[in-house]
């Protein structure tokens, strides 16, 4: 598996005014059998931590993790 890739920032079209309008944002699409070597499930849950210039994806903690901690 390699440690690192390279993807576009994209665009999608996200309504403004009620629908009168649209503007651009960015948009990320992360897909592939990758994701799954890495350990990441189709229906898991996940985190994303949001730094500068800096995204961290990693699994949401099972129900039952946080209700053993809290």
């Amino acid at each position: 598996m390699r440690p690192q890739r390279q993807l576009k920032v994209a665009y999608k079209f996200k309504p403004v005014n009620y629908g009168c309008s649209h503007r651009q944002v960015p948009f990320i699409n992360l897909s592939g059998n990758w994701l799954q070597n890495a350990g990441f499930k189709v229906g898991e849950t996940i985190v994303v931590v949001v730094e500068h210039e800096r995204l961290v994806i990693k699994k949401a903690p099972l129900a039952d993790d946080i209700k053993m901690r809290g």
